[in-house]
């Protein structure tokens, strides 16, 4: 009789220790799955988006994070934002767009303003920095360079615990597009009446983002 006691004890014990084994084998994960973009299908950002800094809102699903904090970063290249010498360093491609405080809640709502993603301020230790002008500012870069259609920009979900990373593989990561000047124009445009109706011709633009033409009539 005396040895079922020490025997329960025993069992229990090792219950306990298999539950938090386990928790403690919880990853600390940040995922995305779902988007809002307003009411549309995911277009690429306009310049009057930018100008207007309406949000582009994320809605993560985030595990095992209690008492961490929520960054994101963004860059216009290839680069990684997980690594440490892309966000810091003397030749940084990765800039800070987004900082949680301490997440308490599973389920968090994340808002990206456009003239921060645009912005490109490396050396900005707080979101924000973004304004009108950089929208513009790229704008004309766009133009001056002759580059147009939808240019590529990605955002780095990264977790941290008091200033320490995570692992890489607890990130996320989302692509986007931005479009400031739309299709150019076409060029060689003519226009000849012929018999019962009006005949004419163009040179199609090169633009990646063109979809066709509409011709119109008045008087």
């Amino acid at each position: 009789m005396r040895s079922r006691f020490p025997l329960r004890w025993l069992g229990a014990a090792a219950w306990l220790f298999g539950v938090l084994a386990t928790s403690g084998a919880l990853a600390q994960t940040v995922t995305l799955p779902s988007i809002e973009q307003s009411n549309d299908s995911l277009p690429p950002m306009s310049l009057t988006r930018c100008l207007e800094n309406t949000p582009i809102t994320f809605h993560p699903t985030l595990s095992e994070v209690t008492g961490l904090t929520l960054e994101v970063w963004a860059t216009r290249s290839s680069s990684n934002c997980q690594l440490i010498g892309d966000r810091q360093g003397s030749s940084p491609q990765c800039w800070l767009v987004y900082r949680a405080g301490t997440i308490s809640k599973l389920d968090n709502v994340v808002p990206i303003l456009p003239e921060d993603i645009i912005g490109q301020h490396y050396l900005s230790t707080a979101p924000g920095s973004g304004t009108c002008a950089d929208c513009t500012a790229r704008a004309n870069e766009l133009r001056a360079a002759l580059t147009d259609g939808p240019q590529d920009f990605t955002l780095w979900f990264i977790l941290f615990n008091n200033s320490t990373q995570l692992p890489a593989g607890q990130a996320a990561s989302w692509k986007g597009k931005y479009d400031f000047l739309g299709p150019a124009a076409p060029t060689g445009v003519t226009a000849g009446v012929g018999e019962n109706q009006l005949v004419v011709g163009w040179k199609a633009a090169t633009s990646q983002d063109t979809t066709g033409y509409r011709i119109y009539c008045s008087g």
